[in-house]
């Protein structure tokens, strides 16, 4: 069971201990354009298209196609489903393993698009017979997700992962008023205080687990069999504040260029919990615990359960420019090209972190919750350039296809903050 739990724990933890990482620069610069129910229904093939509003964010030459004024109001909305299922793995049986399937599910309203242009005709027959102006905002990511799950696990828990990153720094060290400042993992710090972990018996930095039970031989193992659960939580979205401007140059070049401030919010939250298997007492008897009181007497309780928790929001803004073209060489037959340059984007984020425990005497139950610190650093995100095919067959339908090239390996990183500062990013990067 052991590369189940470590499956969960990666997932849990794994993304703490990365500080930012391709997978995060990844995510801010990858678009995902919604536009409006037309660009939307066109599966947003609108680079030798334009004549919508939706169309404007993907070519800025869109706007000066459609000849006329208009005001786009587009509601909608986000849902995200997902089934999260383990494998059985070898030498583990039913109770025990992460093989059911749990179906998580959320639903989110957006704004994918909202906006007017303003078509200004010059009265000229040829060259440029009319100009565009357009104020707009596209929504071009919605970061949405949701994933449960759980089982029963007879050989590991978190509690214990917490005692090893612990081990070595003493009581009194993570009890102490400047603990977070000092560079000790905060994973120890929220576990200790927390009542996830306690010092083993004459010892004052070797640790085991709440769930666990200390061995002769100077290891710990799971006391019993117990439930987990996990759970992970994702929202925010990333948009731009477009202005725009196009020409119409004799009905056969439509060129544009497009101003964009990008705005983007994603928050972050997972827990894990653990509890007591509750379906055998003999089994809930495993858990029993020793304390000893303030007058040096001998207590005795049950752990019962335990819950970790991470949160992370980060909020960003950013500029970029884009450029397009579309041309008409022949009637019904579109071409577009676009060049997008890189988006250079600040992004602030926070952090926090929280543990707890129960137990059946609740005067050894406990928890914490770490300071909320924030952090900043810099995403420059790439070139992006498109092409476009469309035609269209008198006034009864087109076809259209895109083609979008990013070289996602020339984005990068940077920290806006001090080197000193930025080492205590996500600090369980410390281990």
């Amino acid at each position: 069971m052991k590369k189940a739990i470590t499956i969960l724990l990666m997932v849990s933890t794994g993304i703490a201990a990365s500080a930012q990482t391709y997978l995060d620069a990844y995510n801010f610069s990858f678009n995902d354009y919604y536009g409006t129910a037309r660009s939307v229904g066109m599966g947003n093939a609108l680079t030798a298209v334009g004549g919508d509003i939706g169309s404007v964010a993907i070519n800025p030459a869109g706007s000066a196609v459609a000849g006329y004024s208009q005001v786009t109001l587009t509601p909608g909305f986000s849902v995200s489903n997902t089934v999260s299922q383990g494998t059985a793995l070898s030498g583990e049986t039913a109770p025990y393993g992460f093989e059911d399937a749990l179906r998580s599910s959320k639903t989110r309203f957006a704004l994918p698009s909202v906006g007017a242009t303003f078509n200004f005709n010059t009265r000229r027959s040829r060259g440029v017979k009319d100009v565009s102006i357009g104020f707009i905002y596209s929504t071009s990511n919605v970061y949405l997700n949701t994933i449960s799950a759980s089982g029963t696990n007879n050989t590991t828990s978190i509690s214990g992962y917490f005692s090893q990153v612990a081990n070595g720094n003493t009581a009194a060290s993570l009890d102490a008023s400047g603990a977070y400042d000092s560079g000790i993992p905060w994973e120890a710090i929220l576990a200790y205080r927390g009542g996830l972990i306690a010092t083993r018996a004459g010892t004052d930095n070797v640790y085991v687990g709440a769930a666990e039970k200390a061995l002769d031989n100077g290891e710990n193992a799971l006391a019993g069999l117990i439930d987990q659960h996990y759970g992970r939580l994702t929202t925010g979205s990333k948009g731009s504040m477009i202005f725009n401007i196009g020409l119409n140059i004799s009905d056969y070049v439509y060129i544009g260029a497009n101003l964009s401030l990008l705005t983007l919010t994603y928050s972050y939250s997972d827990s894990f919990r653990e509890n007591v298997n509750m379906d055998d007492p003999a089994n809930v008897a495993k858990f029993k615990q020793e304390f000893i009181g303030e007058g040096g007497e001998t207590i005795q309780t049950r752990f019962d359960n335990l819950r970790y928790r991470q949160f992370w929001k980060d909020r960003g803004t950013g500029f970029n420019a884009k450029f397009g073209i579309i041309a008409r060489p022949v009637a019904g037959l579109r071409l577009g090209l676009t060049v997008q340059t890189p988006t250079a984007t600040t992004i602030r984020e926070t952090y926090s972190y929280d543990a707890s425990s129960q137990y059946v005497n609740a005067n050894f139950s406990s928890s914490e919750e770490s300071p909320s610190d924030k952090f900043s650093y810099r995403l420059r995100s790439p070139w992006v350039f498109g092409a476009g095919l469309a035609y269209t067959f008198a006034d009864k339908g087109l076809i259209s296809a895109d083609y979008e090239m990013t070289d996602y390996s020339s984005m990068l990183l940077s920290s806006a903050s001090s080197a000193a500062y930025s080492a205590r990013l996500r600090p369980s990067a410390a281990n």
